[in-house]
Formats: structure tokens, C-alpha cells, sequence
């Protein structure tokens, strides 16, 4: 807001990211992110019936590269390259595998209105707390929860803005002259939806931006 009340210009506000997994509870650390290293390591969602549920969510667009049963979801994880990621087992009360469920609530809340991550069922402890420490110490620290023991409730949070300042691209000086912004304060470079993994590139590279403009220009 300081930047806006300075007159610079914003754009692409509206374009904002979600991340699937999130505390939910207690509310003081609500949102704060959940890594998907806890999926990629093992981890299932559930609901609070134990029931595996997204499986009845794969649309027909991805059913092709979804696994057909559990077990081979399974291998997937474990590094089987000729096993497919997830599952699309049947269920009678959603159709055919891969079919679009009716619009309704896909799982009724436990607590505090998540869902279940489990890790705890499906990787020994001693795994869990080497592969993932820094979420091993979030959840008892904040939460008092063991995940080694117990599933993490989670839901979506919002994870990075896309939009913010606009700036020029080659300097990160804004409409403001002598005004630079750089990292997920500016806008422009992602779009609508950023891609996996390029926050960190993004925030290092736009940095050095404005020092060499400012360079530029006093050399000038």
C-alpha cells in the first residue's frame, strides 16, 4: 500500500496462487504452508472416515496418466517408473473412474474444518523426522501435533501473488521514477499462474535489477 499511496501503478492483483496443503489449526498459524515434500515422501489425504477421497476426483483429462489401483500408486512412490502417480480406483456412489463427482462436499471437517495428511501410517518415524524435519518440529511446536504419529489436518492456503507492482521490465523501476520493487511485490513476470520452484530465481535475479539500473545511471 505504501508503494500505491506513493502513485505507483499496480496490475494483476486478481491473479493469485494456492497451495493444497496448509495448517489449519490453531489459528494463529493458520495458513502457514504445509511442503509438498510431505505428498511427495508419502503422505495421503484423507477424510475423517480414513477414507482415501481425492481418488474420486480425477477428471477424465488426467485419467489416462492416473493410476488404476492403489497398489500401483504405491510403487509410484516408491520409484517404480512404469507405475502412475495417484489412483482412480471406483467408487458406486461417484460414477466410472475418472468421472466428474456432483458438486457437494467432498469430506466432512474433523476439528477445525481440514482434512487429514497422513504420513504417520506410511512411513516409519525415524523416515519422517530425517526427510522431514522442519515440518516434524512446525507441527509440535505450533500445533502440538506428532506427526509421526498422527495425520496433520490441512487445507488450501493461499501461497504467492502473481500481481503487485507494475515495473519495467529490464530495471524494476516502477511508475514512480527513482521507485524499484522487485520479488513477489512485482508484478509482470508470471502471468496469471506461476510455475513450481521459481520464486527463489525470480526474487535473486529481479534484486540485482535495480542496483545495476541505478548504476547505469550514475555512470551516466
Amino acid at each position: 500500500m505504501a508503494y500505491y499511496d506513493a502513485g505507483a501503478e499496480l496490475m494483476d492483483v486478481e491473479f493469485t496462487q494456492f497451495h493444497p496443503t496448509g495448517m489449519v489449526w490453531p489459528l494463529s498459524v493458520r495458513g502457514i504452508l504445509v511442503t509438498e515434500g510431505v505428498r511427495g515422501d508419502g503422505g495421503i489425504l484423507k477424510n475423517n472416515k480414513g477414507e482415501r477421497f481425492m481418488f474420486n476426483y480425477i477428471s477424465e483429462r488426467f485419467a489416462p496418466e492416473t493410476a488404476d489401483t492403489v497398489e500401483e500408486a504405491d510403487r509410484w512412490l516408491k520409484g517404480d517408473k512404469n507405475a502412475r502417480r495417484s489412483t482412480r480406483a471406483p467408487d458406486p456412489r461417484r460414477g466410472r473412474p475418472g468421472e466428474s463427482p456432483p458438486r457437494s462436499r467432498p469430506v466432512a471437517a474433523r476439528r477445525y474444518g481440514g482434512v487429514f495428511l497422513d504420513i504417520a501410517s506410511r512411513v516409519p518415524a525415524e523416515t519422517i523426522k530425517r526427510k522431514l524435519p522442519s515440518m516434524y518440529h512446525q507441527f509440535m511446536e505450533l500445533a502440538e501435533v506428532d506427526i509421526t504419529k498422527e495425520p496433520m489436518e490441512v487445507g488450501p492456503t493461499l501461497h504467492y501473488f502473481m500481481g503487485g507492482i507494475r515495473v519495467d521490465a529490464d530495471s524494476q523501476e516502477t511508475t514512480v521514477p527513482g521507485l524499484f520493487a522487485c520479488g513477489e511485490c512485482a508484478a509482470g513476470l508470471h502471468g496469471a499462474n506461476r510455475l513450481g520452484g521459481n520464486s527463489l530465481s525470480d526474487l535473486i535475479v529481479s534484486a540485482s535489477s535495480p542496483g545495476m539500473a541505478r548504476w547505469r545511471t550514475s555512470a551516466s
